[in-house]
């Protein structure tokens, strides 16, 4: 979920004080510096604009595959998934959000990816239409990136409860009651908001349902 405007300077700025490798800056600085290129170009030529993202999607996998297990890994996650995210590749922005939270929950990026996971988890599972009636691993993927944002993040309390009341309104939908329910009971924690009473009512219909059985 692109927000910021300079890939190329918030990588770098963090890198300053990390030792430097001639080749992995070099590689670094292609990714970022084509991204960055990309997002100008994108309102104004959007077929150069695809030019320059593909630059730098093989900038960064090369990245990945040379120096992915280096101190510079949490940002050039995070770089890659708004890539990602800007191409509506959501199922690879959805990874590498989430690799971003496992790296470093505590993050400058952290907070924004796991909320980011969860849009992309939700962009996918919208591109499929309404006809979804099995709960398979892209249902799991976002019910994960809730779950992940709930338990990290509860300091905000509203989109703490929003995101929980999705998350149980899917398990609900595909007849997963129990795990429904874990999450809609935080949905209902505030009884002041709408959601909560959204969330109060389906508790109640389920409840009901099981009794009918």
């Amino acid at each position: 979920m692109s927000l910021l405007p300079s890939i190329l300077a918030l990588v770098l700025l963090s890198a300053a004080t990390l030792p430097e490798d001639p080749r992995e800056r070099e590689l670094r600085n292609t990714a970022v510096t084509e991204h960055n290129l990309a997002q100008r170009m994108r309102r104004v030529d959007s077929a150069q604009a695809m030019v320059h993202y593909r630059k730098a999607h093989r900038a960064y996998v090369r990245w990945f595959a040379a120096y992915g297990r280096t101190e510079r890994v949490y940002d050039m996650h995070y770089a890659y998934a708004e890539l990602m995210w800007s191409i509506k590749d959501y199922r690879a922005a959805y990874d590498h959000y989430m690799r971003v939270v496992a790296l470093d929950p505590e993050g400058k990026h952290s907070r924004f990816c796991a909320e980011s996971a969860v849009f992309a988890a939700q962009e996918v599972l919208e591109a499929k239409g309404s006809e979804i009636v099995v709960f398979g691993p892209d249902e799991q993927r976002f019910v994960d990136a809730a779950d992940q944002y709930i338990e990290h993040y509860p300091q905000d309390a509203t989109k703490r409860q929003n995101i929980a009341y999705k998350a149980g309104y899917l398990l609900y939908q595909h007849g997963r009651i129990e795990e429904a329910r874990e999450r809609l009971l935080i949905a209902a924690a505030d009884p002041s908001s709408e959601i909560s009473k959204k969330a109060a009512e389906i508790i109640v219909e389920a409840e009901a349902g099981e009794k009918a059985r």
